[in-house]
């Protein structure tokens, strides 16, 4: 059994999408994956400030950018804002079930950044 086929839907997160734009075998993963792939709209900028990395990296022009990320972007629901801060304070407090984790340190106190992707996964019933 591979979760990669699961149902329910995938939240993806910046470095995933980022290295998705620079290219390689994360790139056909994003646009070949036969499951619903989610991202948060309050990320959107992170996106937007890291051009010029995917720029360097994946040695596009800034078209060819345009174009790709339109590209992932058909493919990748963008969950609103709204939809994400309903589930953020339940996020932030989150724990880790994992054994080797401090069961009472919150998610929030581990990277707060990350804190609105599990959110997201949270809100649209997925997986991160």
């Amino acid at each position: 059994h591979s979760d990669w086929h699961n149902s329910s839907p995938l939240v993806v997160d910046t470095n995933t999408a980022l290295s998705g734009l620079i290219g390689g075998v994360t790139r056909r993963l994003l646009f070949e994956l036969d499951r619903q792939l989610c991202y948060p709209e309050p990320s959107l900028d992170e996106i937007r400030r890291n051009r010029g990395v995917i720029q360097e990296r994946s040695g596009l022009s800034p078209t060819a950018i345009d174009e790709l990320l339109d590209r992932l972007f058909d493919q990748v629901t963008v969950v609103p804002e709204a939809v994400v801060v309903r589930e953020y304070e339940r996020a932030a407090a989150a724990t880790s079930p994992h054994p080797d984790a401090d069961s009472a340190r919150q998610f929030a106190g581990r990277d707060a950044g990350d804190v609105v992707f599990l959110a997201t996964a949270l809100a649209v019933n997925g997986d991160i």
